[in-house]
């Protein structure tokens, strides 16, 4: 198979398993709103909701609008500040939800 060929494919295989993995991703349905949640906070970059089986009086997650999969497919170039606004908005939620002493990420 000639070279382009073969990149062509190995280019097909990526997209259609992001396209697949944002599809089956449980936060990108609640983002598109096709499943529900206790939004606590939404803006332009992230949505924050309660979790549905709190292990503590206050448990809830910061989840970014933009899928990604796990952290090592963080872009530094892309999404450094994306991933500083997630850490500024669990901080800022933990003290709202009364976490004045500390919380965990």
């Amino acid at each position: 198979m000639p070279a382009n060929q073969s990149e062509n494919r190995l280019l097909h295989c990526f997209l259609f398993q992001f396209w697949r993995n944002a599809v089956d991703c449980l936060f990108c349905k609640i983002v598109a709103g096709t499943l529900p949640a206790q939004k606590i906070y939404e803006d332009e970059q992230v949505i924050a909701f309660n979790d549905i089986a709190p292990q503590a009086p206050a448990h809830f997650l910061v989840i970014p609008k933009k899928h990604i999969a796990t952290l090592h497919d963080l872009s530094e170039d892309d999404d450094k500040l994306l991933a500083g606004h997630i850490l500024f908005t669990a901080q800022r939620l933990a003290e709202e939800q009364g976490c004045q002493d500390g919380f965990r990420v």
